[in-house]
């Protein structure tokens, strides 16, 4: 079911033509045919904690191993970002790869909050 109907979208064209833009500057993207990030890539781990002042997100691993060098797609309610896994640790040891049901440290670059799920990549 679409979100707008043709005539909702000639509205839209409407005020964006009486608010002096052009409609070419703008397209429709149909939200159903996109794929979730769930769908994109296998779940990795879920986050359970953010130390604001070390940018460490706390992970648990849930599924699969995760290794040192990898892409991660971190996404929740607020956050949706990638980014290569440059530092991970286990009770303040580094480590290289982790396996499912290992809480782990890691470094971010973007705020997490806890629930965010981690999706591997590559």
């Amino acid at each position: 079911m679409p979100l707008i109907t043709d005539s909702e979208m000639d509205d839209f064209d409407a005020v964006i033509l009486k608010a002096g833009f052009d409609v070419n500057d703008f397209h429709v993207v149909d939200l159903e045919d996109e794929p979730t990030a769930k769908e994109q890539h296998p779940i990795t781990g879920t986050v359970t904690h953010y130390y604001n002042h070390l940018h460490v997100a706390g992970v648990t691993i849930t599924d699969g191993e995760l290794h040192k060098g990898d892409t991660i797609h971190v996404k929740g309610n607020t956050s949706d970002f990638e980014q290569k896994v440059e530092s991970m640790e286990i009770d303040n040891e580094a480590v290289e790869v982790t396996k499912p049901g290992d809480q782990i440290g890691l470094v971010v670059i973007e705020y997490t909050r806890e629930h965010d799920t981690i999706y591997k990549v590559t």
